[in-house]
């Protein structure tokens, strides 16, 4: 199974969102050194994911997400756990929250690839920013 953290690669995450236009957003450069065109070929390719994880989201935030300029559909956050924290200020409001995007293995390329995240719509009453803490590639090999 390959794992590539961008947040422990390259240090820009977390990074805040703020409501922008479609596509633009922040760019998190996600490097992948799989050859997963030829392991899915090969017929061992098992699955290819984006994990992605915000916090101080809620239910009536919207995003758009890009990948090396396809837009991915259907993402859903799902609550993620974190341990209750004294005074931070990133979860006084909304929540943190992961998605797991099912890929096409054809949407990545081997060496860099991008993802844009767009905010493009927030509850003004809301105080802490929306942040991506977290993005990387899962790539399960059969």
């Amino acid at each position: 199974m390959g794992y590539y953290p961008h947040n422990n690669m390259h240090g820009i995450l977390p990074v805040g969102l703020y409501v922008t236009a479609a596509g633009g957003g922040p760019e998190i450069p996600l490097e992948v050194w799989d050859e997963v065109a030829a392991a899915e070929r090969a017929g061992r390719l098992g699955a290819v994911t984006l994990r992605l994880r915000i916090s101080g989201h809620t239910m009536r935030d919207q995003y758009e997400i890009w990948l090396n300029g396809q837009t991915l559909r259907q993402v859903e956050w799902e609550p993620f756990p974190v341990a209750p924290s004294h005074g931070s200020p990133y979860l006084s409001c909304g929540g943190t929250y992961e998605a797991h995007i099912p890929l096409d293995p054809g949407l990545l390329h081997l060496g860099r690839n991008a993802v844009v995240f767009t905010l493009v719509e927030r509850e003004t009453e809301m105080a802490s920013p929306v942040r991506v803490e977290n993005a990387d590639v899962c790539i399960t090999y059969v």
